[in-house]
């Protein structure tokens, strides 16, 4: 009950950071719901996949996945 509760809690941060940056001109993100869902289920994968063996360190991939979530949530660039 415990980790589902953290999940949604993390979901619900998700998704009112998403339509906050909707809202203020930030991302261009026409569906925040679907969105949120991406860029959760890409986080929670690293899980499935990762190993210290690895050849990526993960700075780096934690640098590849929030450049990828700014991309999903299609972030204004100056």
């Amino acid at each position: 009950m415990v980790i589902d509760e953290l999940r949604q809690a993390i979901q619900s941060m998700m998704y009112d950071g998403l339509r906050s940056g909707v809202a203020a001109g930030e991302f261009n993100c026409p569906d925040v719901g679907m969105t949120t869902n991406a860029i959760m289920g890409m986080s929670i994968d690293v899980a499935r996949w990762y190993n210290n063996d690895a050849s990526a360190e993960p700075e780096r991939i934690a640098d590849h996945h929030a450049q990828m979530a700014l991309r999903m949530a299609d972030a204004r660039r100056d």
